[in-house]
């Protein structure tokens, strides 16, 4: 633990920058917050506040550039308003500004110090939802219970989260609402070390250590990530690992048979790849979702750019129609295309990027991550959008010069 805990080479960097990056990217999304009603809001405004304090004096023209985007989000809101007679699309930006505005303050350094303090956060989230994961194996009862802002149940076995639970059998979701964003954050975080050339067997140690989530999804981004960052280049010493990785996996394997937990594990994860008479995976559970949105919004051409009312009851929508949410559509279907452009003009940036090389194979894994969590607008998640569209956008202007990386 403490050679992945080792900081990577940053130089000056400001500390505040750091620890808002750190703060409103990895922690203010989880519902421990929201066991206090509006404190990540509050918490993002106190920090917007002080941000713009600081830098009151600064002059550089991306500030102005900042003024012209949050005067287009107030313009849209406020025909969204008017249109739906609904105030609250008036706050609908708020945490996708804000996000713009801290990463647009930060620097090159305070960026890649976040990420060295952020690997060793989500780490220690993981490693905590290792050893909740076996405390539920082992002892069955959470140590506590509270509800979701979604109304879901969310138990907690000692050091993990979780809303998913067979028995004694958990997919732990770390200080997160449900496992799919733990492996979100993961994910994110690793992709964005992947972009900076950082360490490739920490980044490849907590991308292994998120499969304790059980998500398709992130095998998913596993698969494109190693085939992005890995040299084929057959020898000896290579062969040994292959044999004594092999033999791990053996060894693990046959003691989960004989102890009877390879049943649940074969049912909950490896039972979400097998194919139905649909066509589909099991743990697929959202390409008919895309469909479904899009049938709906074929019926309700105004949603395209208007979106819905934020009264709207999604449940009356997938009684009629099956489940929209959680594509690539549901942005547009809720919000209208005026809003939503950031998300699409992010995937497109995503998948443009394979043309420079299998570097960016990684960039299609994390485009197919992004097509199930959409939440652009959302707190934490507007962070890791803002993130890697600026290290990736400078990224391939930089190869395009021929300019060497900039990030260590």
């Amino acid at each position: 633990m403490l050679r992945l805990l080792k900081k990577e080479s940053v130089h000056t960097y400001n500390s505040f920058n750091v620890l808002v990056l750190s703060v409103v990217t990895l922690l203010l999304i989880s519902p421990l917050f929201s066991l206090l009603k509006g404190i990540s809001t509050s918490i993002t405004f106190l920090l917007f506040t002080i941000s713009i304090f600081l830098n009151f004096n600064r002059k550089e023209r991306f500030l102005k550039y900042y003024l012209v985007l949050v005067c287009y989000y107030i313009f849209i809101s406020i025909v969204l308003t008017v249109f739906h007679q609904e105030a609250s699309f008036m706050l609908l930006p708020f945490f996708f500004l804000t996000s713009v505005y801290f990463v647009l303050v930060s620097s090159n350094n305070d960026i890649a110090k976040f990420v060295d303090v952020s690997t060793n956060i989500i780490f220690l989230i993981t490693i905590g939802a290792f050893f909740g994961f076996f405390y539920a194996f082992f002892f069955g009862q959470p140590t506590f219970v509270f509800k979701n802002p979604n109304g879901l149940e969310n138990q907690v076995f000692l050091t993990t989260m979780t809303n998913s639970r067979w028995g004694n059998f958990i997919r732990p979701s770390g200080i997160y609402d449900e496992p799919g964003a733990l492996s979100f954050f993961i994910c994110g975080i690793c992709y964005i070390r992947h972009l900076l050339n950082f360490d490739k067997k920490r980044t490849r140690l907590i991308l292994f250590l998120g499969l304790i989530t059980f998500s398709v999804a992130h095998v998913i981004y596993l698969a494109f990530h190693l085939i992005s960052d890995t040299k084929f280049k057959i020898n000896i010493s290579l062969l040994k690992k292959s044999f004594y990785f092999i033999f791990i996996l053996l060894s693990i394997y046959f003691i989960l048979l004989f102890t009877g937990t390879w049943e649940w594990i074969s049912l909950v994860f490896f039972g979400r790849f097998q194919s139905e008479n649909s066509g589909l995976f099991p743990g697929d559970n959202r390409s008919m979702y895309f469909f479904n949105a899009l049938d709906y919004i074929s019926q309700h051409p105004l949603n395209i750019l208007f979106g819905e009312s934020m009264k709207t009851n999604f449940d009356n929508i997938s009684f009629d129609y099956g489940v929209v949410g959680s594509n690539p559509l549901m942005p547009i279907l809720s919000f209208g295309v005026l809003i939503s452009l950031p998300y699409y003009l992010i995937l497109f940036l995503l998948f443009i990027s394979i043309i420079k090389g299998r570097k960016y194979f990684a960039s299609i894994g994390f485009a197919l991550v992004l097509f199930q969590r959409e939440f652009f607008l959302v707190v934490s998640y507007s962070m890791i959008f803002i993130l890697l569209f600026r290290i990736l956008y400078i990224n391939l202007i930089n190869e395009k010069k021929g300019i060497n990386s900039i990030w260590n």
